[in-house]
């Protein structure tokens, strides 16, 4: 079976396209260049700190900008390479590495997901996801809840307006943009109310869009929401 994939879908390096052996992996270069997010970082934010501030430390531009959420965690810094990655899993449709990233993502939140009720993934407004064909994050977070165990509620938010491209939009346009966004579906708030959720996405980059989800999700009673994403700009990457 594994032969016949090979034919079909040729093993390439999803960053810069090298012949590999096999499916699912990155080449030896590309590898080294990925930027794993790791201690010390932000509690709040999830963002790498480059001294060790101790455990519970939290980034200045958190404490001045809280987000919505209580926690968020991302498993890399979202590098060129990476953009490349994440373009060619999200567009290209090339999804051989989605499940070393969804366990990646299990490791990198596993504080969050070890007491979380749900997980949910940001859903696509459902013309794009039309065009799509898929949900990017839909596909990871399969991936997360069958490593963690925790369940998978794809029906929990919807996304009931279309929003414009966030590409060249400043950050206070980003979260205009994505204002009202999205809503409980029909019949879920007596799940939401009081359960603690993990909202999944690909890449978390101003905020506005999950900070749109979380504030949906809490306005229908959640008692907590955190964020988990494949990959985050840090400061300096965008």
């Amino acid at each position: 079976m594994q032969s016949v994939v090979n034919v079909l879908l040729p093993p390439l390096c999803p960053g810069c396209r090298a012949q590999l052996t096999v499916q699912g992996s990155l080449c030896g270069s590309c590898w080294q260049e990925i930027r794993f997010i790791d201690e010390p970082l932000c509690a709040v934010t999830g963002l790498p700190f480059a001294h060790n501030h101790g455990v519970g430390a939290v980034d200045p531009s958190a404490l001045a900008h809280p987000p919505p959420w209580r926690q968020a965690r991302s498993v890399m810094v979202y590098t060129p390479l990476v953009q490349r990655l994440v373009g060619r899993f999200k567009y290209s449709g090339r999804h051989e590495c989605v499940r070393a990233f969804g366990r990646w993502m299990a490791r990198a939140g596993h504080d969050l997901l070890s007491d979380a009720d749900y997980i949910v993934p940001v859903p696509l407004y459902v013309r794009r996801l039309r065009q799509r064909g898929f949900n990017q994050a839909v596909e990871l977070a399969r991936v997360i809840s069958r490593e963690s165990g925790v369940e998978l509620a794809v029906d929990m938010l919807e996304r009931i307006r279309p929003t414009r491209s966030q590409i060249g939009l400043s950050v206070a346009a980003r979260h205009r943009n994505m204002v009202g966004a999205f809503a409980p579906s029909l019949g879920a708030e007596a799940r939401i109310k009081g359960s603690a959720f993990v909202l999944v996405d690909d890449v978390l980059t101003s905020g506005a869009t999950l900070a749109s989800a979380t504030r949906a999700l809490q306005r229908a009673g959640a008692g907590r929401v955190d964020v988990l994403t494949l990959a985050r700009v840090a400061r300096g990457e965008g």
